[in-house]
């Protein structure tokens, strides 16, 4: 599993050294090229300053004197240059090296600049083409006709010369990796110093994150109901801890109903084996009669019925809430199912003086499993009918149209505003002993709910103490489709109702 600081500082470090980098590269190139201009500066002036050294006289004879402070610059052990000055024909002058090397000539007046090996030693090269007349001067010409007398003035015809300086690299060279080592180690301290402080911004960043695991190891089944701080918890991260608080929540209230549920089903099958224990030992006590034996027997068998009841309830309810939503479910007629919950239902209403009546259209149509929601209306008809008096009535309505819907009402005790919103839930009860006197375990509305759940449906509950309670199967509608059939299935669903209303 990769975590949070890894993501960040995975990509974030090589993007960093390669900001680093280039940034770097960008300064070194920058000074380079300064101290190379710089460079190319000294060896112009130099070649310049050798070139206001050169003199042409009349006759074309050429004369070089060179001042005492640019002398210096071209001693060995003082400036590191040298200097040579060629004639038109490209015969060396004056130089200060004792081996002048051979080096290109430019034949424009432009400088030519470039790096010659010299002696074994690498120079930074400028050289000129100097095109150099004599000079109009008299005591000039009253010096040459002195020397050439009867002779008459040359022409002051210019020459062609090119003087070529250089200056040797070393110390350029020695500066740019002076730059060079000062560059990498101060960038790479930068780096280092980048690192440390995105970790830390990182790390500190990801404190809430270590504050919420911490609190989050703080529930379990020892404290269930501790909850992660929102208060305290940083504006980026509140939604995701609300999220989180309202999944324990959930958890938690699962968790609670799981309890709940296991205990009612253990007490729900204890009672029925107590029942059937003693009335065993009872009877194993001494010799009894026939008459005795067959009554123990029928006992036992209603007993056994029962505990059947409550096993094969839990394993459709079970079944039912492992089942996917019905996506492509076939047309029913919700009137028919009705219908034939209402036939299944009609013995038991009429034994107990119940009056059943049906108010249908036809049809109600809507899509699904018909044996499934045959089961769910089997269910609230059982349950309107085992919580209603002698006497009294059990209504089965309905309307199609856009929300199609089917309801049962009854005129029973009613259901206190305060059990509404549980009596869906497995094995609850409002009035326990008064439920298991009518023959209902608390599984019948749980199971009714699971399955309008698969079809998308809703299922409401209306009551007044008293007054008795309506229940409501709001279906999706199947406009343009036909019908099929749904009856009830009289072993699925019987004897399952659900809270008696106090």
């Amino acid at each position: 599993m990769t975590s949070i600081r890894r993501r960040i500082l995975v990509p974030l470090v090589p993007l960093l050294a390669l900001a680093l980098a280039v940034t770097g590269m960008g300064i070194y190139v920058a000074m380079r090229t300064d101290v190379l201009a710089g460079l190319d500066r000294t060896v112009g002036l130099l070649a310049r300053g050798v070139d206001a050294s050169v003199d042409v006289e009349l006759g074309g004879d050429l004369e070089f004197e060179l001042e005492g402070h640019r002398a210096l610059e071209f001693e060995e052990e003082e400036g590191g240059a040298f200097f040579v000055v060629r004639a038109a024909d490209g015969a060396v002058f004056v130089s200060s090296l004792a081996s002048p090397p051979e080096l290109p000539l430019p034949l424009d007046s432009a400088p030519r600049f470039s790096d010659q090996v010299v002696e074994g030693r690498v120079y930074r090269v400028c050289t000129l083409r100097v095109v150099r007349a004599p000079d109009d001067d008299e005591g000039d010409r009253q010096e040459w006709l002195e020397r050439n007398p009867g002779k008459p003035l040359p022409e002051r015809l210019p020459q062609t010369l090119w003087v070529t300086a250089g200056y040797r690299t070393e110390d350029a060279d020695q500066t740019l990796r002076f730059i060079g080592v000062r560059l990498l180690g101060g960038f790479g301290g930068l780096f280092l110093a980048s690192i440390l402080l995105t970790v830390w911004i990182v790390t500190r960043a990801l404190r809430p994150l270590d504050r919420l695991s911490s609190q989050a190891d703080q529930v379990g089944p020892d404290a269930p109901r501790a909850r992660l701080d929102e208060a305290q918890a940083d504006r980026e991260v509140v939604a995701v801890v609300s999220a989180l608080n309202r999944a324990l929540d959930r958890l938690m209230a699962a968790y609670e109903r799981q309890k709940r549920f296991t205990a009612d089903a253990a007490h729900e099958l204890r009672s029925p084996l107590t029942a059937l224990r003693a009335g065993l030992e009872v009877v194993l006590r001494k010799p009894r009669g026939s008459a005795e034996l067959l009554a123990a027997l029928q006992a036992a068998h209603h007993t056994a019925l029962r505990m059947g009841d409550v096993v094969e309830n839990l394993l459709s309810l079970s079944r039912l809430q492992r089942d996917q939503p019905v996506a492509d479910g076939r047309p029913v007629d919700l009137s028919e199912v009705a219908r034939g919950a209402v036939a299944v239902s009609e013995p038991a209403a009429r034994a107990k003086g119940v009056r059943l009546e049906v108010r249908l259209p036809t049809p109600i149509p809507t899509l699904g499993d018909a044996g499934l929601l045959a089961e769910c209306v089997t269910n609230l008809v059982d349950n309107a009918v085992r919580y209603t008096p002698a006497g009294g009535s059990v209504t089965v309505s309905g309307e199609n149209g856009s929300r199609p819907y089917l309801a049962v009402s009854d005129t029973g005790v009613g259901i206190p505003a305060e059990h509404l919103d549980q009596i869906f839930e497995r094995f609850y009860r409002v009035d326990k002993v008064r439920s298991r006197g009518n023959g209902g375990v608390g599984l019948g509305l749980a199971i009714a709910r699971e399955i309008a759940r698969l079809h998308g449906a809703e299922l409401t509950v209306e009551s007044r103490v008293g007054e008795g309670s309506r229940f409501e199967l709001r279906v999706k509608a199947a406009e343009g489709t036909g019908a099929a059939g749904g009856h009830a299935r009289p072993d699925r669903g019987k004897g399952k109702a659900e809270p008696p209303p106090a």
